[in-house]
């Protein structure tokens, strides 16, 4: 998909005259089903995308519990 259809839900035009008359556009009802299509399609990608992600950072992690008193090393970065 391009960057417009993930904004307006259909393909973009190829040219739009002017006419000077007011017009209702033709499908608006079925272009703003698909774009609601489309936006819950991208949330569910976006969840399940977030799900993997976390899903990898946790494996990684360890759970420590540290006793009052005990010296532990600590590995800090400055912040840029």
């Amino acid at each position: 998909m391009t960057p417009f259809q993930i904004v307006y839900g259909r393909i973009p035009p190829t040219l739009i005259y002017f006419t000077g008359k007011p017009t209702v556009p033709d499908g608006l009802e079925q272009q703003l089903q698909e774009w609601e299509e489309v936006l819950t399609q991208l949330r569910e990608n976006l969840e399940c995308t977030q799900a993997r992600m976390k899903q990898f950072a946790n494996c990684k992690q360890r759970k420590l519990e540290f006793q009052v008193g005990e010296w532990v090393y600590l590995h800090l970065q400055p912040c840029h």
